[in-house]
């Protein structure tokens, strides 16, 4: 089962790429506190298609930090740049998962 399970907060405004098939791309910052520290902080690529008009719009004018909650798919690719080995991976969010705080 691939599904995953993002809690955290917007680094910056969400960004509309594609015209036929809209994609709503932001990244979500997370922590994960080890008792001492701050602990793990990752940021997390997250790409909503065909967003609803009002969710675009919110996220591409006032999405920096916003608490947000939400489930999803990882979806990975390899490839190679200059003979070496590379990967990337983002979640595919699934849109009615998505809950914004403030």
């Amino acid at each position: 089962m691939n599904i995953a399970v993002i809690v955290g907060v917007l680094v910056g405004n969400a960004v509309v790429r594609g015209k036929k098939t809209r994609a709503l791309v932001f990244t979500v910052v997370t922590q994960q506190p080890n008792g001492e520290t701050e602990g793990l902080v990752s940021h997390v690529p997250c790409v909503v298609f065909n967003p609803p008009p009002e969710m675009e719009k919110l996220l591409t004018t006032d999405g920096k930090d916003k608490h947000v909650e939400l489930q999803g798919r990882i979806s990975s690719s390899r490839f190679e740049a200059n003979g070496e080995p590379r990967s990337n991976a983002e979640v595919i969010v699934f849109t009615k998962t998505l809950k914004l705080g403030s």
